[in-house]
């Protein structure tokens, strides 16, 4: 065997860790050969023939095993980083949730005390309308009843008088001549109303004397001074005047 491709091959086990009769794996065994290709340069032959010698039939048991358990070791550390990296993106995503839960429930909260002082506001406004409608209402009651009072305080004592004038009016009896009027008793005093002229007696006169003339100028006479008594004290002269 060629003493130099001996040199190489032993270069390439030792390069790959390989004290033995081991087998390296096959990355370690691409860089040993690499490198003896560098340490030990020849033509293309003797490098293909390197390698063809250098790289191994079969994989031992063992390391076989041993580069499994490093892939499954490699492979549950990247399964473990990209759960933590789940994790963490679902936590940071739970916790954005909550707080846009809270921030909409002070929304809402803050919604619904508006509306319960609109509603206040509202039911005050009305409750303040009612009254305001309530007084208006009363104050036109009052102030009908007290027309009511007015109207009828004031037209019956109007109609009172007015009959009484009208009736007295038509019916006064005409003023007697002197010589159709008979001689006054001695004792009857003259009637100091305007009306008769202080001619009729008004009273005295024993009974028998005064004839049925003088009663009805009598009592005519009494007439005229309570329609003008009443006159005076109800302030009714303007309505007399105005006929």
């Amino acid at each position: 065997m060629d003493p130099q491709f001996c040199m190489a091959h032993h270069y390439v086990l030792q390069h790959a860790g390989v004290g033995g009769g081991g087998v390296p794996p096959p990355q370690l065994m691409a860089a040993a050969v690499s490198r003896a290709d560098a340490c030990f340069p020849g033509d293309e032959s003797d490098r293909a023939c390197k390698r063809k010698a250098s790289l191994p039939l079969q994989e031992d048991p063992d390391s076989k095993l041993r580069r499994q358990q490093e892939q499954n070791k490699a492979a549950q550390q990247r399964y473990r980083e990209r759960r933590k990296r789940r994790e963490e993106t679902m936590e940071a995503t739970l916790l954005l949730h909550r707080q846009q839960l809270q921030q909409t429930a002070e929304y809402a909260s803050a919604l619904e005390g508006k509306l319960r002082a609109l509603e206040a506001a509202m039911a005050a406004q009305q409750q303040q309308q009612q009254q305001q409608q309530q007084q208006q209402q009363q104050q036109q009651q009052q102030q009908q009843q007290q027309q009511q009072q007015r109207l009828a305080a004031a037209p019956p004592a109007a109609a009172a008088v007015t009959p009484v004038v009208a009736a007295a009016s038509p019916a006064a009896p005409p003023s007697p001549t002197n010589a159709e009027r008979p001689p006054p008793p001695a004792a009857a005093a003259p009637c100091g109303s305007a009306s008769c002229g202080g001619a009729a007696p008004c009273g005295g006169g024993g009974g028998s004397a005064a004839s049925d003339e003088a009663q009805g100028r009598l009592r005519y006479c009494a007439s005229i001074a309570a329609i003008q008594s009443f006159v005076r004290a109800h302030g009714l002269r303007e309505l007399l005047r105005s006929g």
